[in-house]
């Protein structure tokens, strides 16, 4: 339902939100961004959550 999507490389001059040492898992490993700060992957999470194609429960209480 999601998959890996490797970006090309980036070259100067960088965007002012570029980080050279985050790593992305949604882009393949590509640098530039995290997964918790890219909208792109929430957004597609969300959608697959309101298509009822994925779910998450509460973990039970230990």
């Amino acid at each position: 339902m999601v998959e890996p999507k490797p970006l090309p490389p980036k070259v100067p001059p960088y965007p002012l939100y570029f980080d050279a040492y985050a790593r992305c898992d949604y882009h393949a490993g590509s640098p530039g961004h995290n997964i918790e700060n890219y909208w792109g992957f929430k957004y597609k999470v969300q959608e697959l959550i309101d298509r009822k194609l994925l779910s998450f429960k509460d973990a039970p209480d230990s």
